[in-house]
């Protein structure tokens, strides 16, 4: 009696959650997540984020090895942009031929993390790695294109190979 009234509670609950199905290729939309998932996703976006602020002292020179105030910059700047994005309307990219919607916020967050960031995540981990004997941001610069040139080598190959199936 009393599992049959935990198994109908449970249903309930369910049902009134959004469907979240581990088979969605979307994933969870960050203004529907739990707020656990929130707490996880801080820390993760955090630690890209220390590494683009280590990557942008250094490529200044002003990186010296202050780890905690630009460790808590980092967590603080991470804690804006969980809260911000989380409590923002739907923010999914929109599909081809629809209005984008999107708040102006997103595609700064979108860009920046995605875009501008990249290399001074890339010089802020060489930073860490080999500190003073890294090869600074003309280094980075060959890195990032040799790692583009890979990736349009992995997408022409990817091509080819579709068209060698048609």
């Amino acid at each position: 009696m009393i599992a049959t009234l935990k198994r109908a509670n449970m249903e309930d609950v369910r049902a009134k959650r959004p469907s979240i199905s581990p088979n969605r290729a979307d994933g969870i939309p960050i203004e529907e997540a739990p707020f656990w998932v929130l707490l996880i996703a801080t820390p993760l976006i955090d630690a890209v984020l220390f590494l683009g602020a280590v990557g942008f002292q250094d490529a200044l020179g002003a990186w010296h090895g202050q780890w905690k105030p630009t460790a808590l910059g980092a967590l603080a700047s991470s804690a804006i942009l969980i809260a911000t994005l989380s409590r923002l309307k739907p923010w999914r990219r929109p599909k081809p031929g629809e209005p984008d919607t999107r708040p102006p916020i997103v595609h700064f967050a979108t860009w920046l993390l995605g875009t501008a960031a990249f290399a001074f995540i890339l010089e802020g981990l060489l930073a860490l790695i080999w500190a003073d004997r890294h090869p600074g941001p003309v280094g980075v610069a060959y890195v990032m294109i040799v790692i583009a040139g890979a990736r349009g080598l992995l997408g022409w190959a990817e091509r080819v190979k579709k068209r060698d199936r048609k």
